[in-house]
């Protein structure tokens, strides 16, 4: 058994069988009973959010916060090894308790907004359908954007809410 960049290379009864993972293909050659010539193709598509949490504190109703004022969000691609641009998109993928997401804010309903050119355009965001927030950007780019959190008009609680979102790198 031997281990090359964590992909886990067996060889078993002269017969060399490959672990990875789904869409990294590996060609390796036996050169002697030491030493495997690895040779990578395919993709390697990898997104961290930098910023990964805005704790928003306590919110006034029918009033606006921008993570511009404190911090802005990137999703890191740098480590992508595909050479074609790529699309970063984003959901709520998890409502507050007792607010949901809408396209305007209203009695317990709340508007999530993200942009990655200062607010020209914007996406806003809805329950588990997928948005761009940047299109057509070339991996070692990064997407780099903003969010808008609009406070629903009131609501019918004083308990903290908490809304997680979902972002994705897709292959353009």
């Amino acid at each position: 058994m031997k281990e090359l960049n964590k992909i886990l290379v067996l060889v078993i009864g002269g017969l060399l069988t490959v672990c990875t993972m789904p869409g990294v293909f590996l060609v390796v050659k036996g050169l002697d009973n030491d030493t495997f010539l690895v040779t990578m193709s395919g993709a390697y598509l990898e997104c961290n959010i930098i910023n990964a949490s805005w704790a928003i504190g306590t919110v006034e109703m029918s009033h606006s916060y921008w993570t511009n004022a404190s911090q802005t969000e990137r999703a890191d691609t740098s480590n992508s090894t595909d050479g074609n641009n790529l699309d970063f998109e984003m959901t709520v993928s998890t409502d507050a308790a007792t607010w949901d997401v809408n396209a305007a804010p209203a009695a317990d309903k709340y508007q999530m907004n993200a942009s990655s050119d200062s607010w020209v355009s914007e996406m806003k965001f809805q329950l588990t359908v997928y948005g761009d927030v940047k299109a057509n950007f070339a991996p070692d780019d990064n997407a780099t954007f903003d969010l808008r959190f609009d406070s629903p008009t009131s609501t019918t609680t004083g308990t903290q809410q908490t809304i997680t979102l979902n972002g994705k790198v897709t292959v353009h």
